[in-house]
């Protein structure tokens, strides 16, 4: 009995415990919260845009009411009903377009 106990602690620490850690709850908002502004923009037209995240879940896009979700290293953006403004990765501290996207732009925490 002592050996089944023992092989399913294992499982649980090597399996369960990383799989816990991974998931995208408010610890992974919380990472991501803060004002972000764009440094970077391959149109040229967002240059010093802020984009802010709060930790429960809301954001805004300069003065336009949002909502965030994060996924891995994505970040979905998406306006009040539910449409998705933005989808950026973070990379290296930076918050980057995709690198799909026909427009690169880069946020830096503020």
């Amino acid at each position: 009995m002592k050996r089944f106990s023992l092989v399913i602690a294992i499982i649980l620490v090597v399996f369960l415990v990383p799989l816990l850690a991974g998931c995208s709850g408010g610890g992974s908002k919380n990472n991501v919260a803060g004002t972000w502004v764009m440094k970077e923009d391959s149109l040229g037209i967002g240059v010093g845009m802020k984009l802010t995240l709060k930790g429960d879940g809301t954001a805004a896009m300069g003065p336009v009411p949002a909502k965030y979700k994060v996924s891995g290293s994505t970040v979905s953006i998406t306006n009040e009903g539910g449409k998705e403004l933005l989808a950026l990765e973070l990379k290296d501290g930076k918050l980057v377009s995709p690198a799909s996207s026909s427009r690169k732009v880069v946020y830096e925490k503020e």
